[in-house]
């Protein structure tokens, strides 16, 4: 197997440069590919273990050991929960830690393609190097929308069957908390979701996953009403039915290990320092991605003279409202507050403990507040004391970036390599593949203007309708060819007219003189018109015809585009090209292993 560069480096090893979304259906981007993935899994696990950076009192390569078998206890224990199946031989795939941990996350919303490849992967990966694939269900963001994005068809002005795009709710509640505090609030629209969802897309949905789970679902439902389990559940559901093996672990458990207590600490005692390099880090993404807005991709941490924003969340379970996390050093105390109603007070000595500090942030949590990372601070612990590699979708790999700075600038350590993965699966939905317009829209809009502009361009040289222009819009009456040929005539001999008046009369500044070439002119363009109107009328296309057929072909290119669309959910799609799916990841990871 192809092995990569041992020697330590603190440029970054990952290549993101002319990452673009597969548009083809079962189009599957890995950067980089199985071999080197699985190479760079050895090497970011020979980094690791030279590692000589000291969180908390100890040694890295010391808190990864522990960290890795505490999440590993977390993940089984979570994910047993769910087991049936082909789940159990991923809890047995989790009860060591001898081979690397594959990680990979995201939120708990029914996953795209796009988003549920990198689950495949990471299961290929996994089984590859010998490993364990665990998905970090990422509860600290908030949720958005309790509702599931189908093509639904309608019926249209003109009595037509339209393909349009549908938001059916599963849940009717808030929105913009915290995914760890959702739970079912209309348990009544979460049960009659199916329906909603037959009546909107019957073909689509008899066909589905989702219809065979469902079931299942609402049953589970009637004893667990958090929406995070409950959509984790049917995901898994879904990468069972197609052998897939993973284990499953929310951020907010992680956020109870002892290593987090250690990762936390590090960076409230080192505050100024990172957030320096946070901001930094910051803006040279900015210049070198041409970005003027401060907000894009996120906003710099504050630096408000001893206080100073962290790379944290916290919010209580009463009022799940995200706030940033700030902290202020002096006289040997640390202050946490969120500077509007809430804070706290630990001695130096509590942060400076993780042990102690664990036990500070239990009695914390215990009393409803959450302490949670935000992005940056999410995949720096991920990549750094929980996994042997990660794997990103497109988004979070350029966000990462910023990441790759920090390791190297604020830990002044090797940057880890990570994989990013991504794909597109295409809905099948009946009838919409065989929506072809009469006229492509370029050629319709060429059309159009020649209609306008130059009717000649409309016939052939023997005064035909263009065989085109017949097939698209019939034949709309018989015309005297004769008279067509002799407008065509009288029609090239008025532009050479004109042409040639030019040439003769030259410069005439006299005002007759300037009045009559005037009037001579304004009397062509008039002539001009009455011949163009002739052959606009021997066509017997109208400009009503031209908007009618316009309409549709924007409606036609609308509806294959909310067919194309790449973002549908996978349990949307039929059971067999799920497996299908599942075969083209496994198939490529094979082929490369071969090749090895």
């Amino acid at each position: 197997m192809e092995q990569v560069n041992s020697e330590k480096v603190t440029t970054s090893p990952n290549e993101l440069t002319g990452l673009r979304a597969p548009q083809a259906d079962f189009g599957l981007l890995l950067r980089p590919e199985f071999p080197i993935a699985t190479a760079q899994i050895s090497e970011n696990q020979r980094l690791f273990s030279d590692a000589d950076l000291v969180i908390g009192n100890q040694k890295l390569t010391t808190v990864r050991v522990q960290a890795k078998q505490d999440l590993l206890a977390a993940a089984r224990e979570y994910s047993s929960k769910f087991s049936c199946g082909h789940g159990d031989k991923a809890l047995r795939n989790g009860e060591s830690v001898t081979g690397p941990i594959i990680l990979c996350g995201h939120q708990p919303q029914l996953p795209h393609a796009g988003v549920w490849s990198k689950n495949l992967v990471a299961d290929q990966l996994a089984r590859a190097t010998g490993g364990v694939a665990v998905n970090i269900v990422v509860d600290n963001d908030t949720i958005r929308s309790r509702s599931l994005l189908v093509p639904a068809w309608r019926s249209s002005d003109h009595g037509l069957q339209e393909l349009t795009r549908q938001s059916v709710p599963f849940d009717l509640g808030r929105s913009k908390i915290p995914w760890e505090e959702v739970v079912i609030e209309d348990p009544r629209t979460f049960e009659v979701f199916a329906q909603a969802l037959q009546t909107f897309a019957p073909q689509l949905f008899e066909r589905s996953f989702l219809n065979n789970v469902w079931p299942e679902v609402i049953q589970r439902s009637r004893r667990e009403h958090h929406l995070r389990d409950l959509l984790t559940f049917l995901r898994r559901r879904t990468e069972e039915q197609v052998g897939a093996s993973l284990l499953d672990v929310p951020l907010s458990e992680i956020c109870q290990l002892p290593v987090f207590a250690s990762f936390f600490g590090h960076l409230v005692l080192h505050a100024r320092q990172f957030a320096i390099a946070h901001n930094a880090a910051l803006h040279d993404y900015r210049v070198s991605h041409h970005i003027a807005q401060t907000h894009v991709p996120f906003r710099d941490l504050a630096i408000d003279q001893d206080w100073i924003e962290t790379p944290f969340w916290i919010w209580h379970a009463e009022r799940p409202i995200r706030r940033a996390l700030f902290v202020n050093i002096k006289n040997q105390k640390v202050i946490l507050s969120d500077r509007r109603d809430w804070s706290c007070e630990w001695s130096l000595q509590t942060v400076q403990s993780p042990d102690a500090l664990r036990t500070s942030m239990q009695s914390l949590s215990a009393s409803g507040f959450r302490i949670r990372t935000r992005a940056v601070s999410t995949t720096m612990l991920s990549r750094m004391f929980l996994s042997d590699t990660f794997i990103h979708g497109i988004g979070g790999a350029i966000y990462d970036e910023i990441t790759d700075a920090l390791i190297s600038g604020f830990w002044e350590y090797p940057i880890p390599a990570f994989q990013v993965v991504s794909a597109t699966l295409r809905l099948p939905i009946p009838d919409v593949q065989d929506l072809q317009p009469l006229i492509s829209p370029d050629e319709l809009d060429r059309t159009i203007r020649d209609w306008k502009w130059n009717p000649q361009h409309l016939y052939d040289s023997s005064g035909e309708l263009l065989p085109s222009l017949r097939e698209t819009f019939g034949e709309r009456h018989r015309y005297d060819i004769r008279e067509v040929r002799q407008t065509l005539i009288d029609l090239r001999s008025h532009l050479t007219l004109q042409h040639s008046r030019d040439q003769q009369n030259g410069v005439c500044h006299a005002k007759d003189c300037v009045t009559k070439k005037q009037q001579r002119k304004s009397q062509w363009h008039a002539t001009l018109g009455e011949l163009k109107s002739k052959l606009r009328n021997h066509s017997g296309i109208t400009q009503e015809q031209f908007d009618a057929m316009k309409s549709r072909s924007l409606s036609i290119a609308q509806q294959r585009q909310i067919a194309q669309h790449r973002e549908y959910a996978c349990v949307l799609f039929p059971e067999e090209k799920l497996q299908q799916f599942e075969s083209r990841v496994r198939a490529v990871s094979e082929s490369f292993e071969e090749t090895c």
